[in-house]
């Protein structure tokens, strides 16, 4: 089976196809996909929210290997917190904008793939700050941090919920703002969380404000490895300029290692959706 795959606006849409692949582009790099293919089956939808500053195309791995497995994938770009347009980094509002795009983009990619999407029930995937929008899209309550707001006081943050949301896959997720009690108690479908053993940015702590506030997560922990092993592997280049996003801690195997949780992603999304 291969993959089609629609540019929608700030979304980049892959699904089960028919076909014969060839290198599209995928952001700023490519796969293997039929362009604009058609859709085949019903495919079930997963939203594929990205880190902050980060992009959408930096997970095309993590989006070829579900779409493999029957889902269709959006994946969103967040404007205002993305690489090159990041002015909503590090405020209240971000979370604000982030949750409202989410319901947008899953909307549109419903309507791209049109009869041929499953009723909604919609999975969601999110890296870091990602993760924090799939558990404010799923009913949690975030907080703004003190320095976020002009008066330095916790408030707060108004989001967007989705009822259609009916997993949670949290990569390495950031999690602050949840750390109020009772923040996450509405977050009332399957979670599984993946943290990393060596996460320089979101240490341990975090996977466990969700794992002690969300009744139905459960948690594994990557060993050996650091926060930007959700990422597709990079090139060499990128790992001798000493790109972050592209490093691991020593003998950490990112591409071995997505090759096994990959494909249990899928088969979790699969029992759930």
């Amino acid at each position: 089976m291969a993959i089609g795959l629609r540019t929608l606006p700030e979304v980049l849409l892959t699904y089960p196809s028919l076909g014969d692949p060839v290198g599209t582009p995928y952001g700023r790099f490519a796969i293997d996909a039929v362009p604009d293919g058609p859709v085949a089956g019903r495919p079930p939808l997963v939203l594929l929210s990205h880190g902050t500053g980060s992009t959408p195309d930096v997970y095309r791995g993590l989006a070829a290997d579900l779409a493999h497995a029957g889902f269709a994938v959006a994946a969103l770009s967040h404007a205002g917190n993305r690489l090159g347009d990041d002015g909503l980094a590090g405020t209240a509002e971000v979370l604000t904008v982030r949750t409202r795009q989410s319901v947008e983009a899953v909307d549109l990619a419903l309507e791209a793939l049109g009869a041929s999407a499953e009723p909604p029930r919609i999975g969601l995937v999110g890296h870091s700050l990602g993760a924090a929008t799939a558990l404010a899209l799923a009913g949690a309550r975030p907080h703004a941090l003190p320095w976020e707001t002009a008066d330095g006081v916790a408030r707060p943050i108004a989001v967007s919920r989705d009822e259609r949301v009916a997993a949670l896959v949290l990569l390495m997720p950031a999690t602050p703002w949840f750390d109020a009690p009772g923040a996450l108690a509405q977050v009332d479908v399957p979670t599984v969380v993946l943290t990393a053993e060596h996460d320089e940015h979101t240490p341990a702590w975090h996977g466990a404000l969700v794992t002690a506030g969300v009744p139905h997560a459960t948690h594994h922990v990557v060993e050996g490895a650091g926060h930007f092993a959700a990422l597709t592997p990079f090139g060499p280049r990128a790992v001798a300029a000493g790109l972050p996003p592209a490093l691991d801690p020593p003998g950490f195997d990112r591409a071995g290692a997505q090759r096994t949780w990959h494909p249990r992603i899928a088969a979790w999304l699969a029992e759930h959706l």
